[in-house]
């Protein structure tokens, strides 16, 4: 009798763990069956919203996500690649002569290129509130193009920061760290680059810091 209740003793023991491990999933499994059943009535629904926000965007309406919207496309720009469109319609006007001539040339006039570009992300810091300024903090950096990796021939980037700045022009020399730039601001600014090269003639460069949400200040 001693070993029976000794064998009953042990199965129960190890039923609790096996018990516990099923309750412990249950709520899992639980919101699982929810979710599914909820996809299997409404996936007609569902599809039709899907279908509805498609054309949509196909049409040209302004779609927002998370307080961000680019406005409103012009008539005519479908969603296929390498479309353009102005707001005089697709394709923009046509050039002037001057214009295809000098965007035409084989030889860029020195200081202007297409082998470099200034880059920039921006972080949030504190948002913008009816009693503080907003704050930001920006990276930015040189890239080459097409290969952001290589920065050939490039001695020193100077760029010129606005007046707000105690300092305004800050150089940088270190290629590795593709020239960065750390910065924080209370809202956007316009940065002038001055890139020297070895064996070149200097770049010119700007870029617009633009912030996440496009605060008016």
């Amino acid at each position: 009798m001693l070993a029976v209740h000794l064998l009953q003793s042990a199965d129960t023991v190890a039923a609790v763990p096996v018990t516990r491990d099923i309750i412990g999933i249950a709520p899992d499994v639980l919101w699982f069956l929810l979710a599914l059943g909820f996809v299997v009535v409404f996936h007609q629904r569902i599809a039709t919203v899907f279908d509805a926000l498609a054309v949509r965007v196909q049409s040209g309406a302004p779609i927002e996500a998370f307080g961000v919207s680019i406005g409103t496309p012009p008539p005519g720009l479908g969603v296929r690649p390498n479309q353009v469109a102005t707001s005089e319609g697709v394709g923009g006007e046509r050039p002037s002569t001057e214009a295809a001539e000098q965007l035409g040339r084989a030889t860029l006039p020195d200081g202007v290129t297409r082998d470099f570009a200034l880059v920039h992300e921006a972080q949030t810091l504190r948002p913008r509130s009816s009693k503080h300024p907003g704050l930001w903090r920006v990276r930015l950096s040189l890239e080459g193009y097409p290969d952001s990796a290589k920065l050939p021939g490039v001695r020193s980037v100077t760029y010129h920061l606005d007046d707000t700045f105690a300092e305004p022009l800050v150089s940088t020399s270190d290629a590795k760290q593709q020239f960065e730039l750390w910065m924080n601001i209370y809202g956007e600014i316009n940065v002038l680059a001055y890139v020297e090269r070895n064996n070149a003639p200097p770049l010119w460069l700007s870029r617009l810091i633009n912030l996440p949400g496009r605060p008016p200040d």
